[in-house]
């Protein structure tokens, strides 16, 4: 599996691509924790979702304490140390998010100049003495 990520600020636009049951697994994982809720772009081994770079810190490594708690070897490993397995679990997270290649075209926003013309303006009424209007208004006030 890999990610592609093309920075937009604080938001960032990903792609996922992979195997089928990869890419399946992965997005419900990214779903469960409140990101790709509405991926812009989907295929059987691909999609593509936006989220804040911060927020995909923390869900790589929430990911990352799921994969070491499953891990029987490694919670035997590090049973009763203070800390157990979150080193190695932010160890995996980093790595995760170094594996991102960057991409420059997950999303185009291609600049289109819409131009309106404005027609020609005319009265109902026209008349040329503003004076004579000015001089009705301030005689009924």
């Amino acid at each position: 599996m890999q990610y592609y990520m093309q920075p937009r600020g604080t938001v960032c636009h990903f792609k996922v691509t992979g195997t089928p049951d990869e890419v399946e697994g992965e997005l419900l994982s990214l779903q469960n924790k409140g990101a790709a809720n509405r991926p812009s772009a989907q295929t059987k081994t691909s999609f593509v979702f936006s989220c804040p770079l911060a927020k995909i810190k923390k869900i790589f490594l929430k990911q990352a304490l799921m994969k070491c708690c499953n891990d029987e070897k490694l919670c035997r490993e590090h049973k009763g140390q203070t800390g157990g397995f979150y080193q190695k679990a932010v160890e995996l997270a980093k790595e995760k998010f170094q594996s991102i290649k960057p991409e420059k075209r997950l999303y185009n926003y291609d600049s289109q100049v819409h131009y309106h013309f404005v027609g020609e303006v005319k009265a109902e009424k026209p008349s040329d003495d503003w004076k004579d209007y000015l001089t009705s208004i301030l005689q009924r006030a």
